[in-house]
């Protein structure tokens, strides 16, 4: 299983047994927002998503591997669907700060892990040829008609967000009394930390055939490992309206700036005896909008249900150009959907 930082399974249990716990404790109160109490708000969930994930440019197929009229093979899908973790952990309280009337802070992240794999074969053609990048530059082809490339590729992909928010509430309170009716809609801003973290690791295999004996001319394992880290602050606003009694619609927008660090290791090896590594960097300013819509049921006083759908654009997520032995911009754009439970309890915060 792997470890992530906040949402982690350790910390998702962490989080069910301090839900227990204050449901134990508090089973009987009624909801500290109607009451004006200090509160505590815990949500987890899991869902699944699917995201375009940048391309991978190991392969290469054009009138010669290496040369301008080359162009990377795409062997397995870009769009691909995974599953998602997440959380959020936050306190409120009552308090008139640049016209709110109640403040407090969230800390919230979500984690989505996606696999793929695929595989391909060109045949030379006449007038195209298909291949590899060699990490000193040179290249491996299919020099006559007869030969075929096949092509294996595998790829896990990792991605985090964890964000660390103050907020103002506005729009909590009826008249100069700090109890919610739900008449009114309510709207939140909320600014922090952002962090943001992207880990994939690919494995690339690769033979040269001949198309009609099978006979093999060459082979080929390249391993690379992509690690990008985003340091930097997100400002967000959130919508809340009570549809009756028991339903809720709330709508949140988040915009994001970052600098972030790109780290690449790739190892190649061949049957012919050639062995290379190579580590690229780069840094780069970038942005990123978040899109969520969550829809939640009121079970009890202080529980809720929800489900959530969520779009997620990051303008930056490197790719390993191996024609030219660098990192090149690429993006990452998706959506996910997620059942969320909510717990509101009174906060221990005196």
């Amino acid at each position: 299983m792997t470890k992530f930082s906040l949402l982690s399974i350790p910390f998702v249990v962490a989080l069910i047994q301090l839900t227990l716990g204050a449901s134990i404790a508090s089973a009987a109160e009624d909801d500290c927002i109607s009451t004006g109490d200090k509160c505590f708000h815990l949500e987890i969930g899991a869902g699944v998503s699917r995201f375009n994930l940048p391309d991978n440019g190991f392969f290469y197929g054009g009138e010669t591997i290496g040369g301008q009229e080359s162009r990377p093979l795409t062997v397995i899908d870009t769009s691909v669907g995974g599953w998602n973790i997440a959380g959020s952990l936050g306190h409120h309280e009552n308090g008139e700060i640049l016209g709110s009337d109640m403040f407090g802070f969230d800390i919230n992240g979500i984690y989505h892990e996606f696999t793929s794999s695929g595989s391909l074969s060109r045949v030379r053609d006449g007038g195209n040829v298909f291949g590899w990048i060699e990490e000193d530059g040179d290249f491996q082809q299919t020099n006559s008609t007869p030969e075929r490339l096949d092509a294996d590729v595998s790829r896990k992909f990792q991605y985090w967000i964890i964000n660390f928010v103050g907020e103002l509430d506005y729009n909590q309170k009826n008249g100069d009394e700090h109890v919610y009716t739900g008449s009114e809609p309510m709207f939140s801003l909320q600014v922090g930390p952002s962090f943001r973290r992207i880990r994939e690791k690919t494995t690339q295999n690769g033979a040269i055939r001949n198309h009609a004996t099978n006979a093999l001319s060459t082979s080929v394992v390249n391993n690379e490992k992509l690690t990008t880290n985003y340091y930097g602050w997100t400002f967000a606003g959130e919508f809340v309206k009570n549809l009756d009694e028991e339903w809720a619609i709330t709508g949140t927008g988040a915009f994001s700036v970052y600098r972030a660090k790109s780290k690449a290791s790739t190892s190649y090896a061949d049957d012919q005896g050639n062995s290379f590594s190579r580590s690229l960097s780069k840094n780069k300013n970038t942005t990123a909008l978040n899109l969520d819509v969550k829809v939640s049921h009121k079970l009890d006083a202080s529980n809720q249900i929800a489900v959530n759908i969520g779009i997620d654009s990051l303008r930056y997520a490197p790719k390993v150009n191996y024609s030219e032995s660098k990192l090149d911009d690429g993006d990452l754009f998706g959506y996910a959907f997620g059942v969320r439970f909510i717990r509101t309890f009174n906060s221990p915060i005196n």
